[in-house]
């Protein structure tokens, strides 16, 4: 497997529209993210809610090669892990119109309609059911966020050798 992409990062927020044959357009914007030298295959795995993860072909092996491969098979828990990562992949290969159908058993499973968000996250993409993803979204309160955005600012500082913030 080839690791020497350079990593990718893509961000935004995208709405789209499923075909009846669970074809899902990639948004223009999103498309001119990716690198020319990017083939346009990509995996395609379910979440950890209630969504799809897509990656573009050389960050899923990047990804396989630094975080899959070094679990060990004989630890219980590691092994469960792999499992999870590798158990619903599919490989997808976009069309000429950069087309990518989703697979239809497991978007069964997510509850994927029509209405879609697409959200980058990096090397990686978020494709939820829109109304789920907005349920998701609205169960976040305010404090909650407050919350979490001092945990990361924690985290930064016990990471950079201080730990001054309350």
């Amino acid at each position: 497997m080839s690791t020497n992409f350079p990593p990718l990062s893509i961000e935004g927020f995208w709405h789209a529209k499923l075909d009846d044959k669970l074809r899902l357009a990639l948004p223009a914007s999103l498309i001119a993210q990716i690198p020319e030298s990017e083939e346009r295959t990509f995996f395609i795995t379910i979440g950890y809610e209630k969504n799809f993860i897509l990656r573009p072909k050389s960050t899923w092996e990047r990804f396989y090669q630094e975080t899959i491969m070094p679990l060990s098979y004989t630890d219980p828990t590691e092994r469960r892990l792999r499992k999870i990562y590798t158990n619903a992949l599919t490989e997808v290969q976009a069309d000429k119109n950069w087309r990518i159908t989703l697979p239809k058993t497991f978007s069964d499973q997510i509850g994927i309609q029509k209405e879609i968000t697409i959200q980058g996250f990096g090397e990686l993409l978020e494709i939820w059911d829109q109304n789920t993803y907005n349920d998701s979204m609205n169960a976040i309160s305010g404090d909650q966020i407050s919350e979490l955005e001092l945990l990361l600012l924690k985290k930064k500082s016990t990471q950079n050798g201080n730990e001054t913030i309350n």
